[in-house]
């Protein structure tokens, strides 16, 4: 009976010394790991939240600005404007109707103004180091410029819809006298542009507008 008890104690005794400090230092070498990636997942996932809140802003303002109905008949269209010299941030606007653009709707002029009437309506702030790397344009599907590479240099973009139609009017430089067929905009972390740290966003003349996992060009 005696041997049985001592059997059983053997068989359910916990662990030794030896494997405690083993399983410690396992679990140390995983948490180390772990810790020392986090702060990259986090710019990582930073820039994804950046990129996923521009996108919805996009959609959202096109939605409002091919509305048929007017807010208050103040409004014929909207819009999101970028702007390099305050790179960590996007806004968007409602395109109050001009009178001196033809139309049976009444429409806006597709740009954002601030005076005398500032049109903003809503702004987005990048979090952490995020920012706005590249304004680019093109006049085809494939052939894209940005920033200093365009003729004239691009300092800010607006993508702006006016009611009936869905299609994005794409310009530059607060300046209507070009209209553009697409545009990208890159979005940078602080180790851009070493992949997953730079993403950017397409915007077709068609309206579609779509994400990349890289740059604009």
């Amino acid at each position: 009976m005696i041997e049985l008890c001592h059997r059983y104690i053997r068989a359910t005794r916990g662990f030794t010394l030896i494997e405690l400090m083993v399983s410690v230092g396992i679990m140390i070498v995983i948490l180390t790991i772990t810790l020392s990636g986090r702060p990259e997942a986090i710019t990582r996932l930073s820039l994804a939240d950046s990129i996923s809140s521009t996108e919805l802003l996009l959609r959202q303002v096109q939605l409002q600005g091919s509305s048929v109905n007017s807010i208050n008949g103040s409004f014929g269209g909207a819009g999101v404007f970028f702007t390099r010299s305050t790179s960590s941030q996007v806004l968007s606007f409602k395109d109050r109707i001009d009178d001196s653009v033809p139309s049976v709707l009444g429409v806006g002029d597709g740009l954002y103004t601030a005076s005398p009437i500032d049109e903003k309506y809503e702004v987005i702030t990048f979090s952490r180091t995020n920012k706005i790397g590249k304004l680019c344009v093109s006049m085809s599907t494939s052939t894209l410029l940005c920033n200093s590479e365009n003729d004239p240099a691009i300092q800010s973009l607006t993508i702006s819809y006016s009611r009936p139609s869905t299609q994005a009017d794409i310009y530059i430089n607060n300046s209507t006298s070009t209209k553009y067929v697409s545009a990208c905009i890159q979005f940078d972390a602080n180790k851009s542009p070493t992949p997953g740290y730079v993403r950017s966003i397409v915007v077709y003349r068609s309206g579609m507008i779509t994400k990349l996992m890289g740059t604009c060009n």
